[in-house]
């Protein structure tokens, strides 16, 4: 539906989260989990950068699973509005 723009024009853009697709739940990626420090060793333990191997291990299901579900709601999703707005059948 066109929206009056920030700059006064009309626009017809729609910006959604893609997980809004297929949930209404925005879940965030846990990638190390947070404990309240207790001490300063916690709190630099907290500070510490996360090991390049143990961050692609925790993230490497999240994309997997991201990039399976943009396959499966988001292409198509995107596939019937371009077939809406162009009148053309897209593959």
């Amino acid at each position: 539906m066109p929206e009056q723009g920030a700059c006064g024009g009309i626009s017809e853009e729609y910006l959604t989260r893609l997980p809004y697709l297929w949930t209404n739940v925005d879940k965030w990626w846990i990638i190390k989990t947070f404990r309240e420090p207790d001490t300063v060793a916690d709190i630099d333990a907290c500070a510490a950068p996360i090991q390049a191997t143990a961050a692609q291990a925790a993230v490497a299901p999240l994309v997997d699973d991201a990039i399976g579900r943009i396959k499966q709601f988001g292409v198509p999703y995107l596939e019937e509005l371009s077939r809406v707005y162009t009148g053309k059948t897209h593959r």
